[in-house]
């Protein structure tokens, strides 16, 4: 969803697509590093988590892995990452391999904070271990994790083949972080065919920073509102009238505040437009 409330042109996402195509033609001999184990086709399992794996009770050991659906064979280095159920709970990564541990005040703690503690211990532990049996037996993954440029790598990609939402930000966001990234991709030397001035890329920053704490919000909102039950959507839509309603009394009558309220609210009714 695209929770800015100006219209944009389809005319707008084509060109950033033109351009898009542009950077790829001559960019996708470098977009790849010249380590051969980094361009190995891989198939990784596009989610791996505890509800993809069956384990064998007689031995422990994985017997099944499900939901290959939508498995593509790429280059190591556009799949290399941690499993979502392996991420790491912490803003950075540590640099030694110390196993974690529990808080030195946990047994003081409340039964709701000690649940919380108990819960990032958990998460911190299966990052640990994935790190550990990682770098031990898969050699060839964690060398491609420690490349560099392998966000901006994976980036450029992953955002290609996504259509249009509504917004230019996750698309322009890429070719911002391509043309920055250039003089380090590209080994030749080349000009980039596409150019940002400084002032366009801190405005677009602090525009993205927006976006990407409002889609935080968003999504919170719309947890507490629910969807469709037994009942249709009654509840949902009662659920947000309060949510806006509730809102609009933070605003404390402030007119301008509500107006843009009202203007950008996301649950908000649309009508169909004729193209």
């Amino acid at each position: 969803m695209a929770f800015f409330p100006e219209k944009t042109s389809p005319m707008n996402i084509s060109n950033f697509y033109k351009t898009h195509v542009r950077l790829a033609e001559v960019n996708a001999p470098y977009l790849l590093p010249e380590d051969p184990a980094s361009r190995q086709p891989t198939l990784r399992h596009p989610d791996l988590n505890p509800n993809n794996i069956f384990i064998a009770p007689e031995t422990g050991e994985i017997s099944c892995l499900i939901n290959w659906q939508h498995t593509t064979v790429e280059p190591r280095v556009l799949v290399a990452g941690y499993p979502r159920a392996f991420e790491n709970p912490d803003p950075e990564v540590t640099p030694d391999l110390k196993e974690p541990s529990l808080p030195a005040d946990y047994q003081t703690l409340s039964a709701e904070a000690r649940a919380e503690a108990d819960e990032l211990f958990r998460r911190r532990l299966l990052f640990h271990y994935y790190r550990v049996f990682n770098g031990a037996l898969n050699k060839p993954h964690i060398n491609a994790m420690r490349d560099p440029l392998l966000r901006p790598r994976q980036h450029f990609i992953e955002w290609a083949g996504r259509k249009w939402n509504g917004n230019l930000i996750t698309l322009k966001g890429a070719l911002i972080r391509v043309y920055q990234y250039w003089p380090h991709l590209h080994r030749n030397g080349a000009p980039c065919p596409v150019h940002f001035s400084d002032d366009e890329i801190k405005e677009f920053m602090e525009k993205e920073e927006q976006w990407f704490q409002l889609n935080a919000v968003v999504t919170l909102w719309g947890e507490q509102i629910g969807g469709i039950n037994e009942d249709g959507w009654v509840d949902a839509v009662r659920n947000v009238a309060e949510l806006k309603e509730s809102l609009i009394a933070l605003a404390e009558g402030d007119e301008e505040e509500i107006g843009l309220l009202e203007k950008g609210w996301p649950f908000r009714d649309r009508e169909e437009e004729d193209a």
